[in-house]
């Protein structure tokens, strides 16, 4: 199945629906959180890694203005700043496959690179979190499948 979202094989297509207002390295506000004093500013190119703003933003034919916030009330700022060192260590990375081998029908798994290897040692809570975070965002480079 192809992806929806751009860096991926149908980001020509996809990229046409982009308002024009809006480059890769337009700055979004997100609001992790409730707290409005926890405005975090993320590259379009990083948080279009999110199928689910990407779609959004896609369908409702969103404007990006100085004014526009995307909100994401269900996750802490703090695993918030963890989804945005991902996304920046992502950009341009394709979404991982799985491979299956047809005469035995065992997976092929991707292997992790320096950074990411880093990036999952951390404590059990705390990767719990920022999975659920990367799970609803969409993030399908986050390797949760």
């Amino acid at each position: 199945m192809a992806s929806d979202g751009p860096g991926t094989s149908n980001a020509s297509a996809t990229e046409n629906l982009i308002p024009p207002n809006v480059n890769d390295d337009k700055l979004i506000k997100c609001q992790p959180g409730d707290n409005e004093s926890d405005i975090i500013e993320v590259t379009f190119k990083q948080i279009k890694q999110s199928h689910t703003f990407f779609n959004m933003f896609r369908d409702l034919g969103c404007e990006v203005d100085e004014n526009f916030v995307f909100p994401m009330p269900a996750v802490k700022p703090e695993i918030f700043q963890k989804i945005v060192e991902w996304t920046a260590n992502h950009i341009g990375v394709p979404d991982p496959e799985v491979k299956e081998d047809p005469n035995t029908r065992e997976r092929t798994w991707f292997t992790l690179n320096d950074y990411e290897n880093k990036f999952y040692d951390v404590p059990v809570d705390i990767m719990a979190d920022v999975l659920t975070a990367a799970n609803n965002a969409f993030i399908s480079n986050f390797y949760f499948t």
